[in-house]
């Protein structure tokens, strides 16, 4: 549907984009192209592409695995370790290859493909324990301490560490449980202003999600019809045009969230 409207929108403003009929316009219409082709239309479906991907991937995993949280674990630590291995061997070796930016888009589930496993693992271990044990704050504590050292000694040899490039898996595993260890220890007599805390984390990120899908479509053909005509010295343009983009944002936002509900009501009332 944000596909749908997106094209719907450049119809309207009469923006031209590159989208032929053909395999890879069905790779785009499916969230499986490169992130080049999408930018074609919208580089922020990116993130559609990878949901996409895990939706797909997760049944196998959990069929090579036979749903064993361990093995999950493992699975994730092995072929996430493989893709990052591969991606510093392109980097050295050859950096404009095509393999290189094919490991470090940011639409290929290889990319994450150890934290996805790892959020399953997890997902596992919550349910039969009610809880993170100690041992998976100690083991993230570790992965912490490796690449805090990893920055570190790049930073004395001058090397450059990129996005995506494995460390960020170092940051991650912690990063969850301080969020978690931070509501849980929450005092009894505050559980409201917790519940009251999750409720807000929970909408804005159900909010930012449909921003950031949709965002971009809006900003490519209203800054440039805003630009052209507003009679002001091109540094006084950024503050009305920021503002007047910014409120067409929120009802088009606004818009596509009571727009995808009532198709989602409709289909569950009729079970189409």
């Amino acid at each position: 549907m944000a596909l749908l409207l997106t094209l719907v929108i450049y119809l309207v403003f009469d923006r031209t984009i590159k989208l032929e009929l053909g395999f890879k316009t069905i790779l785009l219409l499916l969230g499986l192209t490169s992130h080049q082709d999408f930018k074609d239309i919208n580089p922020g479906f990116w993130f559609f592409s990878v949901i996409v991907q895990a939706f797909l991937i997760a049944p196998l995993i959990l069929l090579a695995t036979k749903s064993q949280p361990k093995n999950i674990l493992l699975m994730g630590i092995l072929i996430g370790s493989i893709n990052k291995i591969l991606f510093w061997i392109t980097y050295l070796v050859a950096n404009k290859s095509f393999w290189y930016y094919f490991l470090l888009q940011n639409n290929f589930i290889g990319s994450y493909f150890f934290q996805f496993c790892l959020g399953l693992y997890w997902g596992f271990v919550y349910y039969q324990n009610q809880k993170f044990r100690r041992q998976d704050f100690r083991y993230s504590l570790i992965f912490l301490g490796l690449g805090i050292l990893v920055f570190v000694v790049g930073y004395i040899f001058n090397v450059d560490v990129l996005y995506k490039s494995g460390f960020d898996i170092c940051f991650i595993p912690i990063s969850l449980l301080v969020f978690y260890y931070l509501f849980d220890r929450y005092p009894p007599k505050q559980k409201v202003i917790q519940s009251k805390m999750l409720s807000l984390i929970s909408v804005l990120g159900f909010n930012s999600y449909q921003i950031y899908l949709l965002h971009q479509p809006v900003f490519f053909v209203g800054f440039p019809l805003l630009i052209k005509n507003i009679s002001l010295p091109s540094y006084l343009k950024l503050i009305p045009v920021a503002i007047v983009i910014f409120v067409c944002l929120f009802f088009y936002v606004k818009f596509f969230i009571k727009l995808e509900l009532s198709i989602k009501n409709y289909i569950l009332k009729y079970k189409i």
